[in-house]
């Protein structure tokens, strides 16, 4: 069953849209940038896409190919989970915080490395060059030059 419109087809028996120019799903004019103001939702199982326009937040499992793809932010932090480094600011600089709450607390701490689940949430506000790596790693940590494997409530090393 082909669709056809003006003696055109614009989809063919295979239901590949053919020789259609612009296609405009949920709009009256497929050729506008797309705004905020377009609310009109596409559902589809799976899509091969040149560009996507918009903000990009609600975009998850993409492949990024690249190798700059996970951006530092202008202090040198590079950041990544639930609310991973909630509370740094202009002077947290040259962390790394990976997992849930990893690096929550700190606020002014330079130079962490903070792996896993809630790795150093509470207790580092202002520590430097420390690593916790682990669940729950650095849970008991304060202070600097530390480091923190698993869960367990000792240093380590401390230089």
């Amino acid at each position: 069953m082909a669709i056809k419109l003006s003696g055109s087809t614009i989809i063919d028996d295979s239901r590949q849209i053919i020789n259609a120019g612009n296609v405009g799903i949920g709009t009256t004019d497929p050729t506008a940038k797309v705004t905020a103001s377009n609310t009109a939702v596409l559902a589809a199982g799976v899509g091969t896409f040149h560009k996507v326009y918009g903000d990009g937040s609600e975009l998850i499992n993409i492949g990024l190919g690249g190798t700059d793809t996970w951006n530092q932010d202008a202090q040198g932090n590079l950041v990544a989970g639930v609310g991973a480094g909630v509370k740094r600011d202009a002077d947290t600089c040259s962390n790394l915080f990976i997992g849930c709450k990893a690096g929550a607390a700190v606020n002014s701490g330079d130079k962490n490395i903070f792996l896993g689940y809630y790795a150093a949430k509470d207790t580092f506000t202002s520590g430097n060059c420390n690593i916790a790596i682990g669940n729950e790693a650095g849970k008991c940590g304060n202070g600097d030059n530390q480091v923190f494997l698993r869960s367990f409530c000792r240093i380590l090393y401390e230089w």
